[in-house]
């Protein structure tokens, strides 16, 4: 199956998450919305415009998380 891209539709938008701020690129791709930073290359979708971007919030968050080990197996 082959989707099609609209990148006219792509619009500049500022996702902000605590204390991360990030240029980000919206477009819409068949029947999904992509959201993406700029800079730090993390992307998400989803159906809506505003849910696409609040994934892409979540996916933010987590990628500037802090890391915790794992313990190792017993």
């Amino acid at each position: 199956m082959q989707r099609e891209t609209t990148v006219n539709d792509a619009r500049r938008v500022s996702a902000q998450v605590p204390e991360i701020q990030a240029d980000t690129d919206v477009w819409r791709d068949g029947e999904w919305f992509v959201a993406r930073a700029r800079g730090v290359e993390v992307a998400s979708q989803g159906k809506t415009r505003a849910e696409a971007i609040a994934n892409l919030r979540e996916a933010l968050e987590l990628h500037f998380e802090d890391p915790v080990a794992t313990p190792p197996p017993e």
